[in-house]
């Protein structure tokens, strides 16, 4: 309200055609890519899709996978039922709206938000539309296309409303989906009491988070489940995954263990294959704790070193269709259709966006410092986009392997580096422009 004049101020008009346009595209591309592939398979696959049968049919099973991506999967298959066509081409369809259609919008309105300029939006909007790492995976069966779609809607709410009252929910929706990140809800929580010195600001972003796991948790149990069963299985996996990829491994203290190891690289064993050597070794499975936990006490420093040295791999995808992966489609000429992507699109991409992680190290703490030039997105810089990304990173290389696909673990920080880069697009463009202006 303007006070002195009595008046309501008149409200900014925020354009979205180009956005909506830039999404509508993307997202009619991707659906033509997604669908001449047809779903495509990884290892994980037939444990989402499992759980998902198992959800439908009203039943509790021992899984290493959280519920998220397999409620999808379940909302997916009664969606196929009700039109009377393909469950896996519902799937495919649904990602690509999630992840090439409605977040692309959402990163355009993000950038739009930062700056009022359409300029900057549709700059941030092609990057995530035309970032092929990225939306490849809206034909996957896996959790990543959901993952993404769920944080973008979490980072617009949470910029859009200035508070955490309905972000905070679908932050509990990404830890549903992928646990890991469960250290999201909890750095949002220390930052908000940091912020407002209240603790009910730490719990605005917490409490969602608390309930829905909580929900999951005894559900689980009265059920006659294991909520235990993921961390039991992921944990000793993914400690001795960087002992063993390091040269980590030659400090473990028992002869017999270091041993079994040894002969694992000898025979150039990967992790999973060492990991199931040791565990068919005397003492079983839980070999793979006492391995990581001896080397942790022998070089705790190493350990944490090995576990930076993750931190560089989340950056770079180095594989585009990870070893192991079948499609499920009618694909024969899929190839032939999108050869041109892998053979000279996705390299000069990369190399653009992804090549250089002192470059993505200097940008993200430049957005940090000033917000890239934009005053008005230093708050959201250091509020929420850039500790969501700090904190991804972190909780990515502390609890997973270390292997070249530990980048599709991180994918849902590439809108973000999307936006940091329109910023700086942006600003490099309006500085251009007014020093054109300038006379001479």
């Amino acid at each position: 309200m303007n006070v002195r004049a009595g008046v309501p101020e008149p409200k900014l008009h925020r354009p979205s055609v180009p956005g909506v346009t830039i999404g509508v595209l993307a997202a009619g591309f991707w659906l033509v890519y997604g669908i001449s592939r047809g779903a495509t398979g990884y290892g994980d696959s037939a444990s989402y899709i499992a759980l998902a049968d198992a959800i439908s049919r009203g039943l509790t099973v021992d899984t290493v996978r959280a519920p998220g991506y397999p409620l999808f999967i379940a909302f997916c298959r009664g969606l196929a039922a009700l039109l009377g066509t393909d469950e896996l081409r519902v799937l495919v369809v649904a990602q690509v709206i999630l992840c090439a259609g409605l977040s692309t919008y959402l990163v355009y309105d993000i950038g739009w938000r930062l700056t009022q300029r359409r300029s900057v939006g549709t700059i941030a909007a092609l990057l995530m539309a035309a970032d092929v790492d990225l939306q490849h995976f809206t034909s996957a069966v896996v959790s990543e296309s959901l993952s993404v779609a769920l944080a973008v809607g979490s980072l617009w709410l949470r910029i859009r409303d200035q508070s955490w009252r309905r972000a905070a929910w679908l932050i509990a929706a990404l830890v549903l989906t992928r646990p890991n990140l469960v250290f999201l809800p909890l750095a949002f929580a220390v930052g908000e009491a940091v912020r407002t010195r209240r603790i009910l600001g730490a719990l605005r972003p917490l409490w969602p988070t608390a309930v829905v796991t909580g929900v999951w948790l005894v559900g689980t149990v009265l059920r006659g489940g294991d909520p235990l069963t993921a961390s039991e299985y992921f944990g000793p996996l993914h400690a001795f995954g960087k002992v063993y990829e390091s040269k980590l491994w030659r400090e473990i203290p028992d002869a017999g263990e270091r041993e079994v190891v040894a002969d694992a690289k000898r025979r150039g064993l990967d992790v999973y294959q060492a990991a199931a050597a040791v565990a068919d070794a005397p003492g079983g499975w839980k070999n793979l704790a006492s391995v990581a936990s001896d080397v942790v006490r022998v070089d705790p420093i190493g350990y944490l070193r090995a576990c930076v040295d993750v931190v560089p791999r989340e950056l770079r995808q180095r594989t585009y269709w990870p070893r192991g992966t079948q499609s499920w489609g009618r694909s024969a000429r899929f190839g032939e259709r999108f050869s041109w992507m892998e053979r000279w699109w996705r390299p000069v991409y990369h190399t653009a966006f992804y090549g250089s992680f002192p470059l993505f190290l200097g940008l993200l703490a430049l957005a940090w410092l000033n917000g890239l030039g934009w005053p008005g997105a230093v708050r959201a810089m250091r509020d929420t986009l850039v500790p969501f990304v700090a904190v991804l990173f972190f909780s990515v290389a502390m609890l997973s392997l270390g292997v070249e696909e530990v980048a599709r673990l991180a994918l849902s920080f590439h809108p973000v580096n999307g936006l940091v880069w329109a910023l700086a697009l942006g600003r490099t463009w309006e500085a251009l422009r007014v020093r054109a202006s300038q006379p001479a």
